[in-house]
């Protein structure tokens, strides 16, 4: 077991975002953590839209290939993913809402099923779904959340997650009903 792998239960459950734990962890610019002891964990966000893969696709795979993403902005985001990392996914479509958590369980590599090495691709593991799902319009509602790429690039199919958002998004997701 990684360390990043035995502190990402802690990450991913709102509950530990107590005030000591807040204590031991140093923010960092971009979307992720530095915890104490130098592990790295990174929030994204990752869009598929439901009718070609779903959660509920992904939770009963277990595990699938992220692949395609050809967006040059989306693709620098995927370069920067790591092993490790947490992930939302959000259905694109009518939908338009954060469904679940996922792992990510490789750093990128070159899409095995591409010509051009520039496409990469992740392995994403099901984590979890979300108690309530998040919806864009209650995202864009909130006036934190007006700078956060799902709000200002909507065609991004990778974004990071800075930490502060990836904890309103989680508290958000604990109340109410599906």
């Amino acid at each position: 077991m990684t360390r990043e792998r035995s502190v990402d239960h802690i990450i991913s459950d709102c509950s530990v975002f107590s005030p000591l734990f807040v204590q031991s962890i140093k923010r960092q610019k971009g979307g992720w953590l530095l915890l104490s002891g130098g592990i790295r964990v990174g929030f994204w966000l990752l869009k598929s839209d439901p009718e070609d893969y779903s959660y509920d696709d992904l939770e009963r795979d277990k595990k699938t290939v992220w692949d395609g993403v050809a967006n040059n902005l989306a693709l620098l985001n995927l370069r920067a993913v790591k092993k490790g990392d947490l992930a939302f996914i959000y259905h694109t479509g009518s939908e338009r809402r954060i469904i679940g958590i996922a792992d990510v369980t490789s750093d990128p590599y070159p899409d095995p099923k591409a010509r051009n090495q520039r496409f990469l691709v992740i392995n994403v593991a099901a984590k979890r779904r979300l108690q309530k799902y998040v919806a864009l319009d209650e995202v864009k509602a909130r006036k934190e959340f007006k700078d956060f790429d799902l709000v200002r690039l909507p065609r991004l199919s990778v974004m990071p997650v800075d930490s502060e958002r990836w904890k309103r998004l989680l508290k958000l997701s604990e109340f109410g009903n599906r």
